[in-house]
């Protein structure tokens, strides 16, 4: 019985590992978001982050393209941000806020810090004045530095 243990603990966590890894890969890496519309496509965001790739317990910035359903650039609009690991049930370990950029729709993403390897998410709420919108990113930050 005492050498059934460790195999089945080997096979569970065997398990969850193959399990992880295929969610992992539902999702874009963090040094690779594509552009993404928002829930009710009032708007779209692109989204660059500063640090390539982006590393573990760094903190950084991204930078924020954010255009209308006319591909119009929103330069006005109002961000609010929230976070975390929708895994793990923990939020962000930082408190990120939005600026306004140097150009028409640009807008600077500060205070990320991401501190573990796996699936995250940022859901921002947008309002410009006129229109509202929700906006979901889920990805995947990795380990880079072979840990």
């Amino acid at each position: 019985m005492n050498r059934l243990i460790p195999l089945l603990l080997a096979l569970v966590l065997a398990s969850v590992a193959s399990q992880t890894l295929a969610q992992e890969q539902d999702y874009p890496n963090v040094n690779e978001l594509p552009v993404k519309q928002s829930m009710q496509g009032v708007y779209t965001l692109a989204a660059r982050p500063s640090l390539q790739p982006v590393r573990l317990n760094a903190m950084h910035y991204w930078v924020l393209q954010l255009t209308d359903a006319d591909n119009a650039a929103v330069s006005n609009a109002r961000f609010k941000i929230d976070g975390g690991m929708p895994g793990h049930g923990h939020g962000l370990p930082t408190s990120p806020a939005i600026v306004p950029g140097d150009a028409p729709g640009e807008y600077v993403l500060r205070g990320l810090r991401f501190n573990m390897s796996g699936i995250w998410e940022l859901r921002l709420e947008i309002d410009d004045g006129d229109r509202s919108d929700k906006l979901q990113l889920l990805f995947v930050v990795e380990d880079t530095t072979g840990n």
